[in-house]
């Protein structure tokens, strides 16, 4: 538990944060959709870089690591190699990484409360009087307008749970 919550998920959280504050000032504050989309957006981000960090840890990229030094030092003179084959250096990697196992956690924690915070806000939204929500959200007032806004969204949200 104290490896998930420390001063790294403090950083991704803040970092979170920011990226939503950014979304809502490019698309605007004025509709609850935007603020979904937002936590969509930022969340979504911040689980691939969790994914992209659990893949380095299992030793997917290994192979590009090896590359580059092999190509680094067949570029160099009298430059004696570290490592004379991939799973020696794969080995070596895997020792290092067995200290850091769940450095993934925090991203995927973070990124999963935005994600639990924009399926709230879309339900909300799913299941709120949609023409009391147009008046108080919207700087559009049009009904015509706000019906196929609807519509659209209706359609979203079971492409974003189903995901």
């Amino acid at each position: 538990m104290n490896k998930i919550f420390n001063i790294r998920t403090l950083i991704i959280f803040i970092i979170e944060m920011i990226m939503t504050v950014v979304y809502l000032f490019i698309k605007g504050f004025d509709t609850i959709v935007n603020y979904c989309n937002a936590f969509f957006v930022s969340g979504f981000a911040i689980m691939c870089i969790g994914g992209l960090s659990w893949l380095s840890n299992v030793g997917t990229f290994d192979i590009f690591g090896y590359s580059w030094k092999t190509l680094k030092s067949s570029f160099s003179k009298n430059v004696k190699r570290d490592y004379n084959s991939m799973y020696e250096y794969s080995e070596s990697k895997r020792t290092k990484r067995d200290g850091e196992k769940y450095n993934f956690l925090p991203y995927i924690v973070v990124g999963g409360v935005a994600f639990i915070v924009a399926i709230i806000i879309r339900l909300f939204i799913w299941n709120k009087n949609m023409h009391i929500e147009n008046a108080f959200f919207s700087k559009n007032n049009k009904k015509g307008i706000f019906t196929k806004r609807f519509h659209f969204e209706k359609t979203c949200i079971f492409a974003m749970l189903s995901v």
